[in-house]
């Protein structure tokens, strides 16, 4: 009996000065831990500036003739020239983005950029033709990758103010949709609206009005999937800053914006018969109005672009937050 109880007091003993550590308690079972990566290790997409400009390039047409258009024939000497005096212009201009009318197709517009546009770093490039009874189309030179562009020149819609009549867009408005950084979209609305007549006011106020009320309708779909979408409606709408037209682009809601409301000095972009107007825009979303660099919307009035067009370049720089 004592060895019995003397070997119970030696065992005991050794299994208090095991160096195994006593058993967990049992626990019940739950999810697995997650870590947490501390606030400073979180990554955020840094804010990307861009430039966007818009111009009409006053009648880039090539030499050659094309059947279904009435359009002008220049010399090739004269091509050469034009082509010249806008590589200049646009050399100037420096825009990230660069929405252009009257340009009559891809091929011409492929050679302004290959002659002279090389090392400004224009790789992505859209042209789709439109309505253009003369074969001039709406365009877009980018240093951004293009997600996609989507055409309305088979766009149908009636008129406003009760005009019932089927209309169509002149030349197109062109959808181009860009990704400039990850998570960073944006949408541009590039348009040549219907031009003002001599011979046919009505019908042509009339044809405008229809295209600036579609072009609205167009913008209101992306607003209505993300109000805080960026978008720009830009290009030459033929009309100024007080007419119908400007009332059905802008008014909202959302009110679309024109930078150049807050900015300095002149705003014309086209002079006809002596009178100076502003018929040329870059019109931006709230979303986009929010990223607009202070002080950077201007009319651009270098003598390069005199030269070139008949139209001066509305220029804008941004900060895609």
């Amino acid at each position: 009996m004592f060895l019995l109880s003397l070997l119970s007091l030696l065992l005991a003993g050794a299994a208090a000065c095991s160096d195994d550590p006593p058993a967990d308690p049992p626990r019940e079972a739950g999810p697995p831990a997650r870590d947490t990566a501390p606030p400073g290790d979180i990554t955020v997409d840094p804010p990307i500036a861009l430039s966007l400009a818009t111009f009409n390039v006053e009648n880039l047409f090539d030499s050659e003739d094309d059947p279904g258009h009435e359009d002008d024939l220049p010399s090739a000497g004269q091509v050469a020239d034009k082509l010249e005096q806008l590589g200049r212009a646009i050399r100037d201009l420096d825009a990230d983005l660069l929405a252009l009318q009257e340009v009559e197709n891809k091929a011409v517009l492929e050679r302004l950029n290959t002659e002279q546009l090389g090392g400004m770093g224009y790789a992505h490039l859209r042209l789709v033709e439109g309505n253009d009874y003369r074969g001039l189309d709406v365009a877009l030179l980018s240093r951004f990758p293009i997600k996609t562009a989507i055409s309305h020149a088979s766009d149908r819609f009636t008129g406003v103010d009760g005009d019932g009549t089927n209309y169509g867009f002149s030349r197109d408005c062109l959808e181009v949709n860009l990704e400039p950084a990850s998570g960073r979209t944006l949408v541009l609305l590039i348009n040549h609206l219907r031009a003002k007549s001599n011979t046919s006011t009505l019908e042509a106020n009339n044809r405008r009005y229809a295209q600036a009320n579609r072009v609205r309708e167009i913008l209101g779909e992306h607003l209505a999937r993300d109000p805080q979408a960026n978008v720009a409606v830009l290009g030459d709408m033929n009309d100024t800053p007080d007419s119908r037209t400007l009332e059905l682009l802008t008014s909202g809601p959302p009110r679309l914006t024109d930078p150049l409301d807050a900015g300095q000095g002149d705003r014309y972009t086209y002079v006809y018969r002596g009178e100076e107007q502003q018929i040329d825009y870059i019109l931006l979303s709230p979303g986009l109005a929010a990223d607009l660099s202070a002080g950077s919307a201007r009319v651009r009035y270098d003598s390069s672009f005199s030269r070139a067009s008949d139209h001066f370049p509305v220029f804008a720089r941004f900060t895609l937050e």
